[in-house]
């Protein structure tokens, strides 16, 4: 669950698309489960990777801003 309305989160796919990473052009079908930036309103494919890698990131920042 988000703290911030702007955090990015998992989301399920309403829509075709392909993942928002530069150079990635991975698939996204609808009812994929994707990554979510709602302050860009960017997307991230689950498939090729960096939607968890973006998530692990996301995550690793938040734990630091609670630490400190």
């Amino acid at each position: 669950m988000p703290r911030h309305k702007g955090d990015p989160r998992w989301i399920t796919a309403r829509f075709n698309g392909l993942c928002g990473k530069k150079g990635c052009g991975a698939s996204i079908h609808k009812g994929d489960q994707v990554f979510y930036y709602p302050s860009t309103r960017t997307i991230l494919a689950k498939e090729c990777g960096h939607a968890h890698e973006a998530a692990r990131d996301f995550e690793a920042h938040r734990q630091d801003e609670d630490g400190y």
